[in-house]
């Protein structure tokens, strides 16, 4: 079985943690590494080399639709998920447009989150059900 490499990429630290944490619990998940902020994260993701990177929409400076779009400029084979608090963000519609393959609501469960890493990584498109 081929294990799927996780990075995320998040602004608050205890969501990058509780994500750490989650990913390492699944025997085909794989963490890869964690980074900060929206700036940098192309860079990041080419160095790290994930198979899905779950990317946060909303974080200050650089924000997760910039950063989507620089990620997918450098490779427009990667994957992404979108993390988002709400699932009536625009930038959501915005971001999957753009070529996201997904996104998850940040308060669902452990198993919801895995289900869009494994969706992604096997090709497919994760959108939860309303």
């Amino acid at each position: 079985m081929k294990r799927i490499r996780v990075a995320v990429i998040d602004d608050h630290s205890v969501v990058r943690m509780g994500l750490k944490f989650t990913v390492r619990l699944f025997k085909d998940l794989d963490f890869v590494g964690e980074h900060d902020s929206g700036a940098g994260a192309a860079d990041f993701v080419a160095r790290v080399k994930p198979d899905v990177t779950l990317l946060d929409i909303r974080m200050p400076g650089t924000d997760g639709i910039a950063a989507l779009e620089e990620i997918l400029a450098a490779n427009p084979k990667a994957k992404v998920v979108m993390l988002t608090t709400s699932g009536t963000d625009e930038d959501i519609y915005r971001s999957l447009e753009l070529g996201a393959k997904g996104y998850v609501l940040k308060t669902e469960a452990a198993d919801d989150i895995v289900a869009a890493i494994r969706t992604v990584a096997g090709g497919g498109r994760y959108i939860p059900e309303p």
